[in-house]
């Protein structure tokens, strides 16, 4: 079954049917989004939402109803886990899928409809051009889609679905397989009007499972792997209440992937868990005194204090890394000082996992593209941004080498020993 299927709502009031999707918030709370005129209306007195399974949503709040656009959003309880909501913009020609509750069909179930936007014109409506004609022998087109109002639109991507906006109308009759929705730019405004809620999946709401993910990787190291997990996650309990995925994303979201793209995955694992490794291993080293705002100083002037930044790359070598960066808008955001943390798919770089300043100029002055030729003046050294460039795959190699030569210490003089090592490891990559 498709994500798309068990996100789908099915909404029957006495009137009327309509269709939704479920955003799940936590373990007991969701939303019902929709189109407004499912759920109000001089003909609907009462109405009742239902999962992909057919059981019943117990409604929360009335619904919140959208002024301008044929929008709500109805507070729910729930009862199971239901599949991460997540969502980008539409894009012209983009296949589509969206699953919805045709009244014609009565409680039998949904169905899917497939096609390619188009007419996309941000934040406004778009509209939906369908593979297939849905009219039939028997019924209209308009009576064969009628209750589909409301259904979420998706793009499927490497077996992930994300949300771009919902199903509205039947465009004009005579103009067949045409239907018209609203852009996903309303809908994140609009819950976050109303209920303050930024809409993003829950992965991204805290540093738990990526917090498992390093702490079953340690686990088969050996070695102090123990002691060092024990800091770890009382470090994680005093300091990660206010330091999530979400905030990160939400202050340095054009500074996450290189190189750019419109649309990235931003619930990918690698970016998060390096993210989770590098603030970890900083705060122990500093004893708790480390600034969580020296990793957002790409945002600011302040240089007194070096910054550090993580992000993932496509790329999979430094050379072709080094290259994008010193021809990206990050490039304008880094200090010499500073230092930048990388991941990517296979978790390392083929041909080393670090770069000192003079590899990196090295790499500079090979990189024939006249872009990197024109913003920087290699002869110049008053003019050179060299920092330290450094694959995560190193940090964590570095870490299982301290985890090995501290065998025999105590829990104490772990504690006191590992700060010590990673200020040595840190000092080592900064010079």
């Amino acid at each position: 079954m498709n994500d798309f299927e068990e996100l789908s709502v099915n909404i029957r009031g006495t009137n009327t049917y309509g269709s939704g999707l479920l955003y799940q918030q936590d373990c007991e709370t969701g939303f019902v989004i929709t189109a407004k005129h499912c759920v109000v209306g001089e003909t609907i007195n009462d109405f009742k939402l239902f999962d992909y399974t057919q059981s019943e949503l117990e409604i929360l709040e009335p619904p919140r109803c959208s002024d301008s656009l044929d929008l709500a959003i109805i507070k729910v309880k729930v009862k199971k886990g239901y599949p991460e909501l997540l969502i980008m913009e539409p894009e012209n020609k983009q296949e589509i899928v969206f699953y919805g509750y045709p009244e014609c069909m009565k409680e039998d179930g949904g169905t899917p409809y497939r096609g390619k936007a188009t007419q996309i014109s941000k934040p406004d409506i778009f509209k939906l051009v369908l593979d297939n004609e849905i009219g039939s022998s028997n019924n209209t087109e308009y009576e064969n889609i009628r209750g589909c109002s409301g259904s979420g639109v998706y793009v499927e991507r490497e077996g992930k679905c994300y949300l771009t906006g919902i199903i509205t109308k039947l465009q004009s009759a005579g103009q067949q397989g045409i239907v018209e929705g609203i852009h996903i730019a309303h809908i994140v405004a609009f819950f976050l009007e109303e209920f303050d809620i930024m809409l993003v999946p829950r992965c991204l709401n805290d540093f738990s499972e990526y917090l498992t993910s390093i702490i079953n990787e340690l686990r088969e190291v050996g070695g102090q792997e123990n002691k060092l997990i024990f800091l770890i996650e009382k470090c994680y309990r005093e300091c990660f209440s206010d330091i999530t995925p979400k905030l990160i994303h939400n202050r340095l979201s054009d500074y996450l992937f290189l190189p750019s793209q419109k649309n990235e995955d931003y619930t990918n694992k690698f970016l998060w868990i390096a993210w989770l490794e590098i603030l970890l291993y900083k705060l122990l080293q500093t004893n708790i005194a480390f600034e969580i705002d020296d990793c957002f100083k790409l945002l600011t002037q302040e240089k007194e204090r070096a910054g550090i930044h993580v992000l993932f790359t496509n790329h999979l070598t430094l050379d072709r890394f080094i290259g994008s960066l010193f021809r990206s808008t990050l490039y304008d955001k880094l200090d010499k000082q500073d230092v930048l943390f990388v991941t990517n798919q296979r978790r390392k770089f083929r041909g080393g996992s670090i770069a000192k300043r003079e590899q990196i100029e090295g790499i500079v002055v090979n990189i024939d593209h006249p872009e990197v030729s024109d913003r920087l003046t290699i002869d110049n050294p008053n003019e050179k941004k060299l920092f330290s460039i450094v694959h995560i795959d190193y940090i964590e190699n570095e870490i299982d080498q301290i985890l090995h030569d501290t065998k025999g210490l105590t829990a104490v003089e772990f504690s006191q020993r590992f700060p010590e090592e990673l200020t040595r490891l840190f000092e080592e990559i900064a010079n």
